[in-house]
This record gives C-alpha cells, sequence and structure tokens, in this order.
C-alpha cells in the first residue's frame, strides 16, 4: 500500500512535534461500533453489542459477559491482561491476550463496602481503585487479594480518569488534572481547556478535542497547539508508543506522532 505521508511541524512551548499516516483499517466500522484503543502491539480493540473484541492482524477474538451489565472501562496497560470494567455491577473482569477470562473480582463482595468509580492497571499486578464512598485511591494486590489506602479523602473527584503502572491521573469537573504517584504523593498539573474526549500520558502531556480539532497541552503550559490530522471530523482518537489511532465513520487511521 502505498503510504500517503504528512508532516506537521510546529516550535512552541511545549516543543516539537510530528505526525505521519502510516496505516489504515478501513473495514473497522462494518464489524464493530465502539472503538476501544490500541495496545503497544498495534492490535485494535473494539466494543460491538457490549461485547469486547480485539482484531489480531487476519484473527479475531470475542469476549462476551451478559451479567455484569455495560462496559465502562477498558485498560489496555498491559495487554497480556486487560482490565474490563463494568461500574453499573462494581465490577471489574481480567482478560488474557485472547480475551479468555482470567480473574472477576465483585467489590459488591468486600467486608467494608466500596462504590467503585475507576479502576485501572497499576505497577506488581495492583490495580488502582478510586472509592467513590471513602473519596481515597487505593492499590489492590491481585495476588494477595489485600486493598491498600495510598491517598487521603480526595476533594477533586474525578469525572476523568486515566493511570498506567505509576500514575493514577484525572480531571475534576472544573478541568483541573492531577497525578497520584504509588506512594500517595499527589501532584496538581494544572486546568484543561473545554474538551469532548481527552487522553492524559505519562510524560505530562494531554491530548484532548473539541469541535475545533485535536491538540496538546504540556503540564503547567496555558496555551494548546493543535495538531492538524486529514479527518476533520473524528468519533473517538487513542494513543499509545507513539502511535495515534483516529476512529472514523470511514475507518481506522494510525498516525505516527513525536510528542515533545
Amino acid at each position: 500500500m502505498a503510504k500517503l505521508r504528512i508532516i506537521l511541524l510546529f516550535f512552541s512551548a511545549i516543543g516539537f512535534a510530528q505526525t505521519e499516516w502510516v496505516s489504515g483499517l478501513p473495514n473497522f466500522p462494518a464489524t464493530a461500533t465502539e472503538f476501544a484503543g490500541r495496545d503497544k502491539y498495534g492490535n485494535v480493540y473494539a466494543i460491538r453489542n457490549n461485547n469486547f473484541i480485539k482484531f489480531e492482524d487476519s484473527r479475531t477474538y470475542e469476549f462476551k459477559n451478559l451479567d455484569s451489565g455495560k462496559i465502562s472501562r477498558v485498560d489496555l496497560t498491559n495487554p497480556l491482561m486487560i482490565v474490563l470494567f463494568y461500574s453499573d455491577f462494581n465490577r471489574v473482569i481480567m482478560v488474557d491476550n485472547q480475551l479468555n477470562e482470567i480473574r472477576r473480582i465483585d467489590f459488591n463482595a468486600w467486608p467494608t463496602p466500596l462504590v467503585v468509580t475507576a479502576v485501572g492497571m497499576a505497577a506488581q499486578n495492583q490495580l488502582w481503585i478510586f472509592d467513590a464512598l471513602s473519596q481515597r485511591i487505593h492499590l489492590y494486590d491481585q495476588n494477595h487479594k489485600r486493598l491498600r489506602q495510598v491517598s487521603a479523602p480526595v476533594t477533586s473527584v474525578p469525572v476523568y480518569f486515566q493511570s498506567d503502572f505509576n500514575y493514577f491521573q484525572w480531571i475534576n469537573a472544573t478541568g483541573e488534572w492531577y497525578v497520584c504517584d504509588l506512594f500517595g504523593k499527589i501532584t496538581s498539573m494544572g486546568t484543561l481547556p473545554k474538551y469532548d474526549q481527552v487522553q492524559l500520558l505519562a510524560d505530562g502531556v494531554a491530548i484532548f478535542s473539541n469541535p475545533e480539532g485535536l491538540y496538546l497541552l504540556k503540564a503547567g503550559s496555558q496555551t494548546p497547539k493543535k495538531v492538524d490530522l486529514v479527518e476533520k471530523s473524528f468519533k473517538k482518537f487513542y494513543y499509545d508508543t507513539q502511535f495515534l489511532t483516529i476512529f472514523t465513520p470511514l475507518g481506522i487511521k494510525n498516525y505516527k506522532i513525536t510528542l515533545p
């Protein structure tokens, strides 16, 4: 397939960025209705009729679960242990790289009542947990089935969250952006403009979209920088390991992008 290369160069307070169109999956919308992300191996994930689907080269895997309600969050931090969060049922299901169920965690059955509103993969086979009752961030040790409180009560309750092995990040109702590390240290990263979609990266960069397009914002900066793409509108985006994936009604396109 011939490659259409589009290079965007701009110099600013947040540094240098470059985008390059590298591939597309034009048949994706025919088999899925909601784009769920892309892992570090280039595999693409989707949700169709509340079933979780993985597209790996010419193979497709599917996970069906009928007793936990709607999938509210997918965490692809570890593609060998994917986190599916079912917030309506206060439940987490872990699946492997072929979407076989590994583990099921029901927080309704926990000795101390929990109302979990955020879950994500953390280091050393742990899970980040935000409990709405105590308004605290916890780490759940999957090996020992033990919950450990990490933070003091958080006054800025997350309306959006994201996590990786080392950090739990969230945005509150007024756009304030915070990061918590494994030791419970919470750092303010500034305030984001209004957005439709957002992704928070571990290196202090936020990628967000609004009706005007896609933008990058470095923590501490008040001036977002626009990323010019071929697509003027899209349904969802996802960034991982230097690849920006854009989901449009016509298909999926992957851009290689160098962030500041």
